[in-house]
């Protein structure tokens, strides 16, 4: 008969097995921790904190005092401009993550600011305030000139006729005829649930060739304008930038005013300003709106299927 103390297996056999294992893994993946700086250190710990925050893991409370005990203890770095003792009232946390991220955002010269009718819920009034975005031609054309191969990628696809029938029908397509291929591109705009009665809608620009993704606006549903318009207010300003990057793409150069003819703003847009009227990197022609039916009827105005007279939007 078979011996059961024969089939237990020793502790010394699993010791042998991690052994083992930790002697295949590759050394060049390897992090050195103890030659990271203290500065690169206070980053990570920074962008761990928002990340878990962003995610719902901790609250801006927890966030915030981690970050305070953290400064208090000799840590450096951004975590300290979001730090806030633990004593302090709870909806300044929020408040504190806010104004910091804010500020960034206004130093960052990518970030262009929208102008937007909202609705400001403290008190319930419509105001126009500026809106984070970022311009759907200057994504695309960062793609492009940081991607060598995607020229050559799409001049295959050309060879090769691996484009839909509504490419080659394109007015500027067929305008750029026998010149260096225009670059096909696509919106995508779809509602994002983010909280239980709550939402964002989100607008994304990708190359055709690439596939890349670009997440270049998002509206909070609740802070859209409530005037009575259903929103209308806010997404056709939306829809008047849009319209103003599909311009740029088209005419391939950079453009010299903001999407409503005004003069560039002197901070935020002061690396616009520098490169107005000079030539861009690749013309775009953008050939999709996707979206499911309710993006259709809401946010592009088409009629919806209960209407009586168009019963099909398209």
């Amino acid at each position: 008969m078979p011996s059961w103390d024969d089939d237990v297996p020793r502790w010394d056999h699993f010791d042998a097995l991690l052994n083992d294992c930790s002697d295949t893994e590759d050394d060049g993946d390897k992090v050195d921790w103890n030659a990271i700086s203290q500065a690169e250190a206070g980053q990570h710990l920074a962008d761990l904190l928002l990340q878990l925050r962003h995610e719902g893991s901790i609250s801006s409370k927890q966030c915030c005092v981690i970050a305070f005990w953290a400064q208090k203890s000799g840590s450096v770095g951004p975590a300290s401009s979001f730090s806030l003792r633990p004593d302090a009232q709870s909806g300044h946390y929020q408040r504190k993550i806010d104004k910091v991220l804010s500020e960034n955002i206004a130093e960052d010269g990518s970030v262009y600011q929208l102008c937007l009718p909202m609705n400001r819920r403290s008190d319930a009034s419509r105001v126009v305030e500026p809106h984070p975005v970022l311009p759907v031609h200057e994504r695309l054309w960062e793609e492009i000139s940081g991607s060598p191969d995607i020229k050559q990628q799409l001049r295959d696809m050309v060879d090769q006729d691996l484009l839909p029938a509504s490419y080659w029908s394109h007015p500027l397509v067929v305008s750029h005829a026998g010149t260096d291929p225009v670059h096909p591109v696509a919106l995508y705009i779809d509602g994002v649930p983010t909280h239980r009665h709550d939402g964002v809608i989100a607008v994304y620009a990708f190359s055709l060739v690439s596939r890349i993704r670009h997440l270049v606006a998002a509206l909070r549903k609740q802070d859209i304008c409530k005037c009575g318009c259903r929103g209308w207010c806010s997404v056709y300003v939306l829809q008047l930038w849009l319209l103003w990057c599909a311009n740029a793409m088209a005419c391939g150069r950079w453009p010299d005013r903001r999407h409503d003819q005004k003069a560039f703003f002197d901070e935020s847009d002061s690396v616009r300003a520098a490169f107005a009227g000079s030539d861009a990197p690749a013309i775009c022609a953008v050939m999709f709106l996707k979206g499911d039916l309710m993006e259709y009827c809401t946010t592009w105005g088409l009629p919806s299927t209960a209407t009586y007279l168009y019963g099909c939007p398209f």
